[in-house]
């Protein structure tokens, strides 16, 4: 069932629209991107040069992402950890 969402610019879509779609497949790369990255600097770095790029919104909302992201990875290696225990 498609609901209303905000985009990054303020505008209200429907969540199946092609905008939101995109938005949310640039937020994906951005975090992969940064799942990649070694370092917090070079994370900080990464983050800082989005919002100059894309605003504050756009890297409040990949942080945000991206902090989900990191918890659920170090959940998933912390269990691995315990099975091979």
């Amino acid at each position: 069932m498609a609901r209303t969402v905000i985009l990054i610019d303020g505008r209200e879509v429907d969540s199946a629209s092609p905008e939101w779609r995109e938005e949310c497949l640039q937020r994906h790369r951005h975090v992969d991107t940064l799942l990649r990255l070694c370092t917090r600097q070079e994370r900080a770095q990464y983050l800082e040069a989005v919002r100059q790029a894309e605003g504050e919104e756009a890297a409040r909302r990949l942080k945000l992402k991206f902090l989900a992201e990191w918890e659920k990875s170090r959940a998933s290696a912390s269990k691995t950890q315990e099975a091979k225990a």
